[in-house]
């Protein structure tokens, strides 16, 4: 029972280390001629939203879709980030 026990604690220890690891993970992208810049976190929330001065010479629709593409890129590899971790962690499991 006690190895048991010893095993469950060192898993719930490991999976709080992983839910750390993404909790930590930030990204920057930025828009192509650099009038957004955005960081997202390990889920893909947008954290930080910077707009450069050129972006006064953007119609609405075009501001939309720049900035859709671009927090869509920065979620991709926050995303990619996120599963790097997971790949890790369950092969690490994998071996124990």
């Amino acid at each position: 029972m006690d190895e048991l026990v010893t095993r469950v604690t060192r898993q719930l220890h490991r999976m709080r280390d992983l839910q750390d690891h993404m909790e930590r993970i930030r990204v920057r992208e930025m828009a192509p001629g650099g009038v957004i810049s955005l960081e997202v976190d390990g889920y893909g929330g947008l954290i930080s939203l910077e707009l450069g001065v050129g972006i006064t010479r953007l119609s609405p629709e075009e501001f939309s879709t720049l900035f859709l593409e671009t927090a869509a890129r920065a979620a991709g590899r926050a995303y990619a980030k996120c599963a790097e971790l997971i790949v890790a962690f369950n092969q690490d499991s994998a071996t124990r």
